[in-house]
């Protein structure tokens, strides 16, 4: 009886293996396909299915690890184009969701500055509340008479913006600068081609699934208790972040 266990254990795997495949990643692979097919059109057959598998396992591991995870140990990398990636990990004890730009080197992709790392509550918005604004301000983007200005608060000071004629979704940290009452654009963030976008919205799943938990216990800071009334609201950092200090005694 002991001698079958392993073989069961290793079917039930498969067969976890085989769910995850067809309700999450081939979905999302098919969306980024204008990517991801382009460079497997190049491969050979073993090649092929040493990327799926390196892909599949690394999504698997996160939904069924075998150990704690560590520390920046990345749960998911999908890639939207242009070497840009969403990637999800935890950095000092809290999940973020990065949106970011990697380079080539030596020994595959690596990380650059360039790019935002949004925390649950920031990026569970975006998803949730305000990724159908952007669609709409998407679509009425080509049209002559529409004058597309919409930007959009997720917290912080980070904003998700689409503005005529840059054909781009900005998402982005601003910040006020001293003796003014303007908020400019900083460094910290990314800007991403309306197809870039579509693939952002297609990660979604992938991240909802692997942190399901986490992003349903998520609250947004507006529906907590301190937020009951407007002095709440004022005096918040992540609501208010340019002039939460004029309300704080």
């Amino acid at each position: 009886m002991n001698d079958t266990t392993p073989l069961k254990a290793e079917q039930e795997k498969g067969e976890k293996r085989k769910i995850l495949r067809l309700n999450i990643f081939d979905p999302v692979k098919r969306n980024l396909q204008s990517d991801f097919n382009q460079l497997l059109e190049t491969k050979n057959e073993d090649e092929e299915n040493k990327l799926t598998i390196v892909d599949d396992e690394a999504t698997e591991n996160c939904l069924n690890p075998v150990g704690p995870l560590l520390e920046g140990d990345e749960l998911c990398r999908l890639h939207l184009g242009d070497e840009r990636y969403v990637v999800l990990k935890s950095f000092k004890g809290v999940m973020q969701v990065h949106i970011r730009q990697f380079e080539i080197g030596a020994k595959g992709p690596f990380p650059t500055s360039k790019g935002v790392a949004l925390n649950l509550e920031k990026w569970k918005k975006l998803e949730e509340m305000h990724a159908d604004d952007i669609d709409l301000s998407l679509n009425n983007f080509d049209k002559n008479d529409e004058n597309v200005a919409c930007k959009i608060h997720l917290g912080s000071n980070y904003y998700v913006s689409v503005k005529k004629p840059i054909a781009r979704v900005d998402i982005r940290r601003w910040f006020l600068p001293l003796d003014s009452d303007v908020i400019v654009p900083t460094k910290k963030g990314i800007s991403l081609t309306f197809k870039q976008w579509s693939y952002l919205k297609n990660s979604m799943t992938v991240v909802r699934q692997l942190v399901s938990k986490e992003l349903d216990e998520t609250v947004y800071c507006e529906q907590t208790n301190d937020h009951l009334n407007q002095m709440g609201y004022f005096a918040c950092s992540n609501c208010n972040p340019n002039g939460y200090m004029d309300y704080v005694f």
